[in-house]
């Protein structure tokens, strides 16, 4: 019922673009960030932005670490249950072929320890998991100064403080794109603009009011497109990203700025006319895509493999509407009969840790 139309619209647009690069279509010329990069930019401002809405609001009732307890709980409720049953399913039928090395999977650092090619997809996921562990420990930190404007500072020190690290990295280590891409300590700016956007919904309207116009949504989209239009313009085969230390440095930065812009826009379309057919079809589809992002995220590339492998009907094209049909309609029970049980646990969680809390 609190649902966020364009919130929405912008979680399905990332999804979808992961689903098509992963069914192999994408745009060359933007290797190796690729377009799928673009939505998993996507989804970690948007991300970071109702994260961010959610805790900002709790800390500001109650700045204590019980608030931070709970966010954790609610965190680890959505992610954790659906990821470790799939790694396990997956470390089952592979015949246990990782060994030991699975527990950097069940801590989250197989992107700066061991790699992620058993499962793929969760280097964003560690990135976000880190992320949800390190924001509400240092937003309840620093919103003990009492001061909005110093918190907002504080909030945008974190965005540099990962954008110099980045250029450490490249400067004086001289690390390729692929090594930045999974590093959780230099790909914070996407996540933290979205806490700061956030930050300004609650307690700066005047400016978020201001972020809302439309021209910030033309300038962001602008900045968007030129910065990817200019990054495939380097992209050859004499000149790579690797060659450039110039983009290594800006691009996440870049793009993350651009779709913080854009965000805000998108965020005022939060009605749909249900009384259209096409219009209440289109309002349905955004809607539980968005439900059911997690589980696609998570168990399409594993449907994508039996598919594309055993369905096979000679179109690529065909053979992609069968598995994103399949992967939906798994994803469908996955979240049903899964995650929602789980979602209703942390509830039950939550009111017993806040019950017991205001008790002590």
């Amino acid at each position: 019922m609190n649902r966020n139309f364009g919130l929405d619209i912008i979680r399905v647009i990332a999804l979808w673009i992961v689903l098509l690069v992963h069914a192999n279509y994408t745009i060359d010329s933007l290797n190796p960030f690729s377009l799928g990069g673009v939505g998993m930019e996507l989804f970690f401002v948007l991300s970071g932005f109702l994260i961010g809405n959610n805790l900002i609001r709790d800390l500001g009732k109650d700045n204590s670490l019980t608030q931070v307890k709970a966010f954790l709980v609610k965190r680890w409720f959505k992610t954790l249950p659906l990821y470790y049953t799939i790694l396990i399913v997956k470390f089952i039928f592979t015949k246990g072929e990782i060994g030991y090395n699975i527990i950097y999977y069940f801590f989250f650092l197989q992107n700066n320890f061991y790699g992620v090619s058993f499962f793929g997809v969760t280097w964003s996921l560690v990135i976000e998991e880190w992320f949800y562990l390190f924001i509400p420990f240092y937003l309840y930190l620093i919103k003990k100064t009492s001061s909005h404007r110093i918190v907002l500072v504080l909030l945008s020190l974190a965005v540099l403080g990962s954008f110099i690290l980045r250029i450490y990295f490249v400067l004086y280590r001289n690390t390729p794109f692929e090594g930045l891409n999974a590093n959780v300590l230099v790909r914070a700016e996407p996540l933290i603009l979205g806490v700061i956007l956030a930050y300004l919904n609650n307690y700066f309207k005047s400016i978020y009011k201001v972020l809302e116009h439309v021209v910030f949504f033309v300038a962001g989209l602008l900045i968007m497109f030129g910065f990817l239009q200019y990054y495939t313009s380097l992209n050859s085969v004499e000149n790579t990203i690797n060659q450039n230390e110039f983009v290594r440095i800006i691009i996440f930065a870049v793009m993350g700025l651009s779709i913080a812009l854009c965000t805000p826009y998108m965020a005022t379309f939060k009605d749909f006319s249900t009384h259209n057919f096409v219009r209440k079809l289109i309002h349905t589809f955004v809607t539980k895509s968005s439900l059911y992002t997690y589980s696609i995220f998570l168990l399409h590339t594993f449907v994508y493999h039996y598919s594309f492998t055993y369905l096979t009907t000679g179109s690529h094209l065909v053979d992609f509407i069968i598995a994103v049909v399949l992967t939906y309609s798994i994803s469908f029970f996955s979240y049903e009969y899964f995650e929602e049980y789980f979602l209703s646990l942390r509830g039950k969680v939550i009111e017993r840790m806040k019950t017991r809390s205001a008790v002590n």
